[in-house]
């Protein structure tokens, strides 16, 4: 249990006398003190009166609206997990049969595409979403059956009155354990089904609460805490550096890659590689729908993609996306920054990455351009295999008898502070050219984003910087962005995956601490040459095999120094000093 009251309740002295113990502080929004009726003019009390906020739902309440249908028709209104196999033969004869035309452009052919099959999904007779709010199921008639029948006897009727009671509490069992089989059965095919019927039994919100806005208002209704929400998320943007500032450095290789070679049978591959339940982006095509027609469509969908490389045009809608907030737990649930911005994009974006993707992949790895201490989104490396061999390295130096520093770094929002033109003049240096250097280029600077709470959005948003969060190509770009780091330190050894940075070093001498303050000095150089900024107060150093001579602190130019400490939580494992892993709990 959690005492959750940390300020002063009783005044003259100031003592805590009123407790408040919870086992989850997710479940109260907020606590806010009143000492007004404690002023000694016209005291009331001398304790302070406590306002707190609870965040909970009540789930049991039920509104008795009829059936409603959504008139509009979008992607949205179309039930695709009800469709039976005739219906998705319809669908794809449908589609066949379309001449797909070539409007002259990517945007004008996608909109063509998307107004086409949302037509022909209605002519085939995909079923239609259906809203139903306190639907009269067979679980209900039997309910008012029942009543109707205990309303008729009298009460002298006692046990057949048990009787109808038990048949009664017996339907609302039985409806709870059909509608969790039902879920358990939806956990492969429709998952959403599943998470929105755990949902639907929480007592505990998962909405976002009433926000703090930056001219210090509350934000109540959905469109300003999305709004607000959308100034947060901005505000870490950081600003593009000037042309003249990026320094000159030599290319990394001579070897080039122009342009994308695009076929048929990498697009539909990409496209089955797509998870069924992905959620759609701001154009609300489905993932399901997509994968069930890609025969039928390929021929269009790749014309799409030739177009947006030869023309040197991304349609917007593809470079958009829908950022949905998910709160952080232990944060105060009225401050902006504690939700985490999920954005959601196109699935056939998605899939047009996934082709662009394999291509420059394959290129970066055959021809070593990417660090060799890089074990983060790689094919035959993950967290495990740089876990695995940084604690081979460190148990060896320590067999040696030697003293291991190891300095885990932290960059400040790294995805999102990514420079543009920083990130773009390393693609050049390592032979990204021509049409594939244009096609990163659009795909990159030319994306905006709208902020979703409830079902309401926020006003669009450019983003100024930063590597897109949730699309395919973004880990590969951020993995292009950190490259250059191994090279810049000379002294120790360098593990990363994605942006998770550490330094390893092997200290025999005051002079080899000394080389380590050197390394890190040389870090601190490239953050300011690649626009980023670190976050001091979460560095860690860990000394294993610990010399008592041997100086530790690594002091850094902002004067902030980096204190040694016995732990630290690497990759999800709770690395200790003494090289073994006592504290770690899985």
């Amino acid at each position: 249990m959690t005492q959750l009251i940390n300020f002063p309740t009783r005044l003259d002295p100031n003592n805590i006398l009123d407790l408040m113990y919870t086992n989850d502080d997710q479940l109260v929004e907020s606590i806010i003190p009143n000492y007004t009726i404690t002023d000694k003019s016209q005291r009331l009390s001398d304790h302070a009166m406590i306002s707190v906020k609870l965040n909970v739902k009540n789930v049991t309440k039920r509104t008795n609206n009829s059936v409603m249908k959504d008139n509009t028709r979008t992607f949205e209104s179309f039930d695709f997990y009800k469709c039976t196999e005739d219906t998705w033969n319809s669908l794809n004869d449908i589609l066949q049969k379309i001449p797909w035309e070539d409007k002259g452009n990517p945007t004008l052919n996608l909109e063509h595409f998307y107004d086409s099959t949302l037509q022909s999904c209605i002519a085939s007779g995909v079923p239609m979403k259906v809203l139903r709010k306190g639907c009269k199921n067979q679980y209900y008639r039997q309910r008012r059956s029942i009543f109707r029948k205990i309303k008729r006897l009298p009460k002298s009727k006692d046990r057949k009155i048990k009787e109808l009671q038990f048949k009664l509490q017996q339907t609302y069992n039985d409806e709870k354990q059909d509608e969790e089989q039902k879920a358990v059965q939806c956990i492969k095919k429709n998952t959403k089904y599943f998470y929105k019927f755990v949902k639907s039994h929480c007592a505990r919100k998962e909405d976002v609460s009433e926000l703090k806005s930056s001219q210090g208002n509350l934000a109540t209704s959905d469109q300003d805490k999305a709004n607000c929400l959308r100034e947060q998320y901005t505000s870490v943007f950081s600003a593009p550096i000037d042309d003249k500032d990026i320094l000159l450095k030599e290319k990394f290789t001579d070897t080039e890659i122009n342009d994308f070679e695009l076929d048929e049978m990498n697009l539909i591959n990409a496209i089955r590689e797509l998870k069924e339940n992905t959620s759609p982006g701001p154009d609300k095509f489905p993932s399901m729908l997509l994968k069930r027609i890609i025969h039928s469509v390929s021929n269009p969908l790749l014309r799409i993609l030739q177009q947006t490389v030869d023309m040197n045009e991304i349609p917007p809608l593809l470079t958009s996306s829908i950022v949905c907030p998910i709160y952080k737990s232990g944060k105060d649930r009225r401050e902006p920054s504690s939700y985490r911005p999920v954005s959601l994009t196109s699935v056939i974006m998605r899939a047009f990455e996934k082709v662009i993707k394999k291509q420059l992949v394959s290129y970066f790895e055959e021809n070593n351009l990417i660090n060799d201490s890089q074990h983060g989104f790689r094919k035959g490396r993950s967290c495990l295999s740089q876990l695995l061999k940084h604690y081979d390295d460190i148990l060896r130096k320590m067999e040696e008898g030697n003293q291991v520093n190891v300095l885990y770094i932290d960059f400040e929002k790294c995805f999102d502070k990514v420079d543009f033109k920083i990130l773009l003049n390393k693609l050049k240096l390592k032979g990204v050219k021509g049409k594939a250097y244009n096609w990163l280029k659009n795909f990159l600077t030319k994306r905006t984003f709208k902020v979703r709470v409830g079902k309401e959005l926020s006003e669009e948003e450019d983003v100024i910087s930063g590597i897109p969060q949730g699309t395919c190509l973004g880990p590969l770009l951020m993995l292009v962005m950190n490259s250059d780091i191994d090279a810049r330190i000379v002294n120790g050894t360098v593990g990363t995956l994605a942006d998770d940075t550490k330094i390893t070093n092997t200290i025999m001498t005051n002079d080899d601490s000394y080389k380590m303050k050197n390394d890190l000095k040389t870090l601190e150089q490239w953050t300011v040459e690649n626009n980023m900024k670190m976050n001091d107060d979460k560095f860690v150093l860990l000394c294993y095999n610990k010399k008592p001579n041997i100086v530790n602190n690594l002091p850094l130019q902002n004067g902030f120094v980096i204190m040694e400490q016995e732990g630290a939580r690497d990759l999800g494992v709770w690395m200790e000093n003494d090289g073994t892993f006592t504290k770690h709990h899985c």
